[in-house]
């Protein structure tokens, strides 16, 4: 609101990328939500999954592909903000802190020990971006 943005949308490529209906990316996300948010398939069921999760996420990237948008500045230091924000907003995200992990990016680190089948994450789907917040939304 006050401050200047600091991201830039950047085209990249030859500009040769075709337009994409809103409607097809939403399909494809929506396809992507449902796949993610379901139960937990069985053990031997896992791998399949995981091709099939990545499969719509490579979709939906070369879908977006001729836009990236840069960031100018310092992720960590809004991590602070963004993690007093999730506890505001009804998020339980005691025991794990945001971290890099070289060469990987970033991601969640436990700060104590988690047992098995214990809670350490929870977020309350007010927070999540579902097909139905986004057709509710400015992008809808």
């Amino acid at each position: 609101m006050g401050r200047k943005s600091r991201v830039k949308t950047q085209k990249s490529g030859t500009g040769a990328t075709a337009v994409v209906s809103p409607k097809e990316m939403m399909n494809l996300i929506s396809d992507l939500l449902q796949k993610c948010s379901s139960a937990a398939p069985s053990p031997g069921k896992e791998w399949e999954e995981y091709i099939q999760i990545r499969g719509l996420v490579e979709k939906i990237r070369k879908k977006q592909k001729g836009i990236s948008v840069i960031f100018e500045g310092s992720r960590e230091e809004f991590f602070p903000e963004l993690m007093a924000w999730a506890q505001e907003s009804g998020a339980s995200c005691e025991g794990v802190e945001i971290a890099n992990f070289a060469g990987e990016g970033f991601g969640l680190r436990a700060t104590k020990d988690i047992k098995a089948e214990e809670l350490f994450l929870w977020i309350p789907r007010t927070m999540l971006m579902t097909v139905e917040s986004a057709k509710n939304s400015v992008l809808g």
